[in-house]
């Protein structure tokens, strides 16, 4: 058994669509943990595990109840410039695939709350 990855999704509260640039202001939307196994992306492949997160905020059917519950809290789609925390990782959105970034606590606004399991 492996131990749970938290994740964090953070919006720009002011979505430009453009890169993240540091300081950009950000919304924490949901936090979930993801637990790896056979049918999900192992820690060691964060791409793997970005994609998903990517496609299952994007998509109008989700597979997941974090992807469930995202929407449900009345949040848009996964865009440029927004960022996924994958335990200490963070990893920007951009044009075409991912950028690793850091960001200050103080960039983060609202905690919507954790949700149990991913």
């Amino acid at each position: 058994m492996t131990t749970p990855i938290p994740v964090k999704v953070l919006l720009q509260l002011n979505p430009t669509f453009l890169p993240y640039e540091p300081g950009d202001q950000m919304v924490l939307a949901v936090t979930f943990d993801w637990h790896c196994g056979e049918d999900r992306p192992q820690p060691h492949r964060v791409g793997t595990l970005l994609e998903v997160i990517f496609r299952e905020l994007n998509l109008d059917e989700h597979h997941w109840h974090w992807a469930v519950e995202y929407r449900r809290r009345g949040h848009r789609s996964l865009s440029v410039g927004d960022v996924v925390l994958v335990g200490e990782q963070a990893w920007a959105v951009e044009p075409v695939g991912w950028k690793q970034i850091r960001v200050a606590a103080d960039q983060v606004w609202y905690d919507m709350g954790r949700l149990a399991d991913g």
